[in-house]
This record gives C-alpha cells, sequence and structure tokens, in this order.
C-alpha cells in the first residue's frame, strides 16, 4: 500500500474520527442539558420539602404558643403562635395554591389550605374565649380534642407530601443516574473508537490515547462512587434501626475505598464522647479500633477539619502527614498504625460523627488524591444520613410520645396492645393491665394551680417508670389517667406491683420554688389477661370498673377486676373521678 492509500484511509478515519466526535459531543450536549433540567427538578423538589418541613415547624409553633397561652396564662406564649402564624402566611404566600392543595388520601379528605383556616379560626376562637369568657372556659374547649385532631391532620398532609417529593426525588435522581450512564457508554464507546483511529494513525495521537485513558479511569471511579453512593442513600433510607444503617455504611465504605482500612463514630447522646458504630479492614489487614474516645482526643475534631497523621514516620521527605498524632491511637500499643486520616462529619452546624482511615495511600498528597473524590462523597453521605436518622428518629418520637410526661401515648398505646394480646394468647401467657387515676386531681390543680398540677403528672409519670420492669410499657391514658402494661405477669406479680407504684407515687414528694406541695396518690384498678378478657376493650373497660370501685372505696388503692363483669353502674368512672 502506497503513501498515497494511507494517506486517505488516514484521511477517511481522520473525518470520520471528526464526524463522530461531533456527533458524539451532540449527544453529551444533549445529555448534558437534560442533566440540567433533572438538576433544576431537584432543587425545586427539595425546596418544596424544605418549604413542608418549615410549614410544619411553624405550625407546630402555633400549636405550642397557643397551649402554652392556655394553659400558663402567660402572654409570653404567644411570641411563638404569632411568629408561627406569620411564617405560615409567608410560605403559602411563596408557594401559591400548591401549599392550599396538599392532601392525604385515605386520612384526610381536606386540603391543607382548609385544615389551616379551620386551626387558625380555631385558635382565634380559643383566644377570644380567653379574652371574654376567662382563660379556664378556653381551657375545656381545648381539652374536647379538637384542636389535636387538626394538627394531627395538618401532620398527616405534610408528611405524606414529604413521602411524595421523596418519591419524586427518587425518580428524578434516577433518571439524572441513567443518563450519567448513558454518558459514560458513549464516552467509553468513543474513547474505544478513538484508540483504533490512533492506532491507524500511528504515534500521532499516542499520548491523546494515554491522557483519555486516565480520564476513563477517573470517570468511571467517579461514576461508580456516584452508584454506589445512590445505592448507599437508597438502603439507609429503607433502614429500620441505627444498628441496620451503621452496617449499611460499612459495607458500602468498603467497596468505596478497598484500599484503606477504616472505623466511623459518632456522638453519644450525652456529647461528650464517641462511640464506634460501623468498622472494616482493607484486604489482608486486620486492625482494631478503640471503642469510644474524647474529642480531645482527636486533633481532627479539635480543629474541626480533616487531619491527616502517621506514626512512627517524622521525615518529610516520606510523608506529607502532620508531626502530630491523635492520642486514641496511643492506645494500640505495639501496634503500628502508619498513615492514618481524621476527618470530622459535619452537619446542622455541628459536628456528628469522625470517619478514621488508615492506609499507604495516604502518606502522601500524591497517592491519597486517588481516593480523595470517593472520601469527599462518603462523608457528604454519611453527614446526610445521619442527619435524616436524627429528624426520622424525633418525628417518630413526636408521633408516639406524650408531650408533657415523655411516656408513650394512647395511639401507642392502641397499636402495641392489639399486636402484645395476640402474641400473648398465641403463647398462652398471662399479663396485668393497670389503670391509673390521679386522686382529687381537679381539687388539687384548683388549689395549687395549673403548673403544679403538670408537675404532679409528671412526677406520677416518673415514679410510674421508675417502678416498672423493662419490658413493661407506661402510657398516659388521658387527662390524669395513666395506664400500665404488665406482660409475661400472673396475678400475684401484678397485684405486688400495682401496690409498689402506688406507694411509689404516694412516697413522691414535689416543690413550687419554696412553697412545699403535697403529694398526690392514685386509685388502680387491675384486669388481668385472658382471666378478666381477651380483648384489649374488655380489659380496658374491667380495669376502669376496677378502678371505680377503688375510688368508691376511699381511693389510694388498688383493686382487681372480676373475671365475670358485673352490668355497669349508672354513675362512670369519670363521674367519680
Amino acid at each position: 500500500m502506497n503513501w498515497h492509500r494511507k494517506r486517505q484511509i488516514i484521511t477517511a478515519l481522520f473525518g470520520a474520527g471528526i464526524a463522530l466526535l461531533i456527533a458524539m459531543a451532540s449527544v453529551s450536549v444533549f445529555l448534558d442539558r437534560l442533566s440540567v433540567e433533572r438538576n433544576a427538578e431537584l432543587s425545586r423538589i427539595r425546596d418544596r420539602t424544605g418549604a413542608a418541613s418549615q410549614l410544619l415547624t411553624a405550625l407546630i409553633d402555633a400549636e405550642t404558643g397557643v397551649r402554652g397561652y392556655l394553659i400558663t396564662n402567660d402572654p409570653t406564649y404567644l411570641e411563638p403562635f404569632h411568629r408561627g402564624r406569620d411564617m405560615i402566611r409567608e410560605i403559602r404566600a411563596a408557594n401559591g395554591p400548591e401549599v392550599d392543595a396538599w392532601a392525604a388520601p385515605g386520612y384526610s379528605d381536606e386540603t391543607l389550605g382548609v385544615l389551616i383556616q379551620k386551626r387558625a379560626k380555631l385558635n382565634d376562637d380559643l383566644l377570644e374565649t380567653a379574652r371574654q369568657l376567662g382563660i379556664t372556659v378556653a381551657r375545656e374547649q381545648l381539652r374536647n380534642g379538637e384542636s389535636k385532631r387538626l394538627m394531627d391532620r395538618m401532620r398527616a398532609v405534610i408528611s405524606y407530601q414529604i413521602g411524595v417529593f421523596a418519591e419524586e426525588s427518587d425518580k428524578v435522581q434516577k433518571s439524572a443516574d441513567f443518563l450519567a450512564g448513558l454518558h459514560s457508554v458513549l464516552v467509553v464507546a468513543s474513547l474505544g473508537l478513538a484508540i483504533l483511529f490512533s492506532i491507524a494513525q500511528f504515534l500521532l495521537f499516542r499520548s491523546e490515547v494515554n491522557g483519555r485513558g486516565a480520564i476513563e479511569q477517573a470517570l468511571r471511579r467517579r461514576n461508580d462512587d456516584r452508584r454506589q453512593v445512590a445505592d448507599m442513600s437508597t438502603a439507609l433510607q429503607l433502614a429500620d434501626s441505627r444498628a441496620e444503617a451503621y452496617a449499611i455504611i460499612a459495607s458500602f465504605a468498603r467497596r468505596m475505598m478497598p484500599e484503606v482500612s477504616g472505623v466511623f463514630y459518632v456522638y453519644t447522646a450525652s456529647r461528650d464522647q464517641l462511640t464506634r458504630v460501623a468498622q472494616w479492614n482493607r484486604k489482608g489487614e486486620a486492625h482494631t479500633f478503640v471503642d469510644h474516645l474524647h474529642p480531645q482526643e482527636c486533633w481532627g475534631l479539635r480543629q474541626g477539619g480533616r487531619h491527616t497523621g502517621c506514626t512512627g514516620e517524622s521525615d518529610p521527605q516520606h510523608t506529607d502527614a502532620a508531626p502530630i498524632t491523635c492520642r486514641h491511637l496511643e492506645e494500640e500499643h505495639g501496634v503500628e498504625v502508619g498513615p492514618y486520616t481524621c476527618i470530622p462529619i459535619v452537619g446542622r452546624g455541628q459536628i456528628l460523627g469522625m470517619l478514621h482511615l488508615r492506609g499507604e495511600v495516604l502518606r502522601n498528597r500524591k497517592t491519597s488524591a486517588e481516593i480523595d473524590d470517593s472520601v469527599e462523597r462518603l462523608t457528604d453521605q454519611l453527614s446526610l444520613s445521619l442527619t435524616n436518622i436524627e429528624l426520622r428518629e424525633r418525628l417518630e418520637n413526636m408521633a408516639l410520645r406524650d408531650g408533657l410526661t415523655g411516656l408513650y401515648n394512647r395511639r401507642f398505646l392502641d397499636e402495641m396492645l392489639e399486636r402484645d394480646l395476640t402474641k400473648l394468647k398465641r403463647e398462652h401467657k398471662t399479663a396485668g393491665l393497670l389503670l391509673l387515676d390521679v386522686d382529687h386531681f381537679k381539687r388539687f390543680n384548683d388549689t395549687h394551680g395549673h403548673q403544679a398540677g403538670d408537675e404532679a403528672l409528671r412526677r406520677v409519670a416518673a415514679a410510674l417508670a421508675g417502678s416498672v420492669r423493662a419490658s413493661d410499657v407506661v402510657c398516659r391514658y388521658g387527662g390524669e389517667e395513666f395506664l400500665v402494661f404488665l406482660p409475661d405477669c400472673n396475678l400475684v406479680k401484678a397485684t405486688a406491683k400495682a401496690e409498689e407504684i402506688r406507694a411509689a407515687v404516694a412516697g413522691t414528694s414535689m416543690t413550687m420554688g419554696e412553697r412545699v406541695i403535697p403529694s398526690v396518690t392514685v386509685s388502680i384498678g387491675l384486669a388481668m389477661f385472658p382471666e378478666a378478657g381477651e380483648t384489649r376493650a374488655m380489659l380496658i373497660k374491667l380495669a376502669d370498673r376496677a378502678l371505680y370501685r377503688a375510688k368508691g372505696a376511699g381511693r389510694n388503692r388498688v383493686m382487681i377486676a372480676d373475671q365475670e363483669p358485673a352490668p355497669e353502674p349508672v354513675v362512670t368512672a369519670q363521674a367519680a373521678k
């Protein structure tokens, strides 16, 4: 083949390469435009999710302000009410009719706008009643439960919408990931053809081929990291406990950074130390990590940023690490850790945890640059995951706990009793159900004030929680009534536990400033499962009757329900209380 023919072939190949590159560039521009649109859509979804969260916060502020004012008769409690009301107006004005049209099918047929208007009118009516007829009348209106029902519906609507937004975000993210994957396939294909063309054109494009190979590897790792992060994010959203979430983090971290060993620490609730929750080792290594460490023992936590060190190496020619070593590594006696790095995980303006990595790849900046992108993406996901875990636990706690006493609420009680009674019946076990009522609570409130009444309820709740087993369940049943469920407990033990609780409450002392408030007592009705009843409704009904008998017998005592329930008395237990 002569040079003229070779030149024609090279020219044809070069022209085909140029045409192919133009086509690939056009497709890439098109895919980039689609990616920009997906990112813009994700941004809009995040904005709507943020507006929903702010709206829920504003509604809670308004609810808390009105309740605080009606309970304490302190006008300063109206400040969060006014602030929340103004924020609600701003959010509704900024988002237009979209927010008002939100609804939760299957839970509330009314839209959020209608519920907000009803809640606003109810708040205005309560405040007007307080001004016109007195705070006591307004409190009685508050106790009818309409305020709580409206708030539960609004919370359900907003939670439903946040879930809808999350689903939309997942769909858009998957679409963006698909576009990124398609873009990567096109890039790889174009690189392959470019390599063939460069071979045909001899050494002319050899340097370009090498550069493209490096780019290909970087893109492949980056796309793989993004996919891993997306998969980890999806798995973390489905995790139902912290332990499962931490196990997921360890599994994906090992896959994203196989060059290093690592451990993940998070702050304890007291924030005085960090505890190890996840760890992984590089293949062929067996590092050990301390279970707990104090923030002062880590230079990364102390300086609020990434710290890279190296034990047993101080020559700057061999490492770029800092010449100081974290104290939490000193506990590993006789173990050469080598290069390491400590990276604080920051979220919501504070340090939530710390990622500790070890490996020779961290010895200098040139080698550590290979995993820096993976480390950055992992730390960003850890920050988001910790924040989401805390937020989810907080929302679950708000839905299942009583705000005044911290005990489980009636919603949790209804679900728990149905489930546990079925299990006990299947296993042929017994259980006790205690229904308690604070004696003369209305008189106590009228004599010492509602603040003292609230404090008395908290003291009773604390006495109940401190008198039962870890397997027992204590709930605030309503008002000054409490319910204690004692699974796997016979009549003798249940009666003894009821007497123990009664004595613990009676022995509780209480002060308001310098004034000593007399202790309260409780009357208790005990119903046994399955002797007295096999259903939740029957057990509570019989326990309530026994409680009524305890009230009639002089209060501050325990009465056991009959196995065969007698006809209900004309005077109800609530009237006797």
